[in-house]
């Protein structure tokens, strides 16, 4: 097989499974959660050395507990992380909040909301978005 190196940022993805979309104002249970490696460095090294390719990974990731599954993640797939730098300054995780409010039976607007630390710049970022959503016919 072949040798790789891969420079990019390695995180975790945090998923959810659900049997159905809530809508608009309501809420519904996930009947399963899961942390998978993530971030486009840390996929392509997981997806690269689960093939059965030599593969090592170079990256910044902070102290907080999302790098150290990140980590795992990717020791776990068989990637080398000798070239990784830990930065006490710097966080993996961030928070996200998101928002809808019903106005009528079809319409309702979403605002997403967010802050955190990007290891790639060390640099904090602040995000604001603000979504129309229109519901067609019964159903998703």
């Amino acid at each position: 097989m072949a040798k790789f190196l891969v420079v990019g940022d390695a995180t975790v993805d945090q998923m959810y499974f659900v049997e159905e979309f809530p809508d608009p104002g309501t809420e519904v249970s996930a009947y399963r959660s899961t942390l998978e490696p993530g971030g486009s460095g840390g996929t392509v090294a997981t997806v690269l050395a689960r093939l059965g390719n030599e593969t090592a990974i170079a990256t910044r990731v902070g102290s907080d507990p999302f790098a150290d599954v990140a980590l795992r993640n990717l020791v776990a797939s068989g990637v080398d992380i000798s070239r990784v730098q830990r930065d006490d300054r710097l966080q993996n995780s961030a928070v996200r909040l998101t928002a809808g409010w019903q106005l009528n039976a079809r319409d309702s607007v979403k605002v997403f909301v967010g802050t955190g630390i990007s290891t790639r710049t060390g640099t904090d970022f602040d995000t604001v978005s603000l979504a129309w959503q229109r519901r067609w016919g019964g159903g998703l």
